[in-house]
């Protein structure tokens, strides 16, 4: 195993760590767009430099902790959103009002769509580390 290699799970949980506890910190999260874009998004840039420069192992990791990092942040925000909304009608007004919308499933929907624009770029950072892999061998 090389040095490099070892690294590579450390990354993997160092981000799903990281991820996990920003969610179970912040508690019941609605995501603005702009937070909800920002993983996708720097995913999307460190999948590109992946590709691009495969010799740089740096610009790799990075990518493995934005990746695990997401998902672990999703996994966890999720269901703790979710339990906090089950708790009663006044959860659903303040999401409506933070969402500024008119009615509690159009304001379901657009949390649900902004939870699902987050991770989206994921299967593009995790296709973009094997291809990297495949060019360097």
């Amino acid at each position: 195993m090389t040095t490099r290699s070892r690294w590579v799970p450390l990354a993997w949980g160092l981000g799903a760590g990281a991820g996990c506890l920003v969610a179970a910190l912040l508690g019941p999260y609605v995501p603005g767009w702009g937070v909800a874009l920002a993983p996708a998004g720097a995913t999307l840039v460190f999948a590109v430099g992946a590709i691009v420069v495969p010799e740089d192992e740096s610009l790799a990791m990075v990518l493995r902790v934005t990746v695990a990092l997401t998902l672990g942040f999703v996994a966890t925000t999720v269901p703790v959103t979710l339990a906090w909304l089950a708790q009663g009608p006044e959860r659903a007004l303040e999401l409506r009002l933070t969402l500024d919308t008119t009615s509690t499933e159009e304001a379901q929907e657009r949390l649900t769509t902004m939870w699902l624009v987050m991770p989206s770029m994921v299967p593009v950072g995790a296709v973009a580390l094997w291809a990297r892999r495949r060019r360097a061998r």
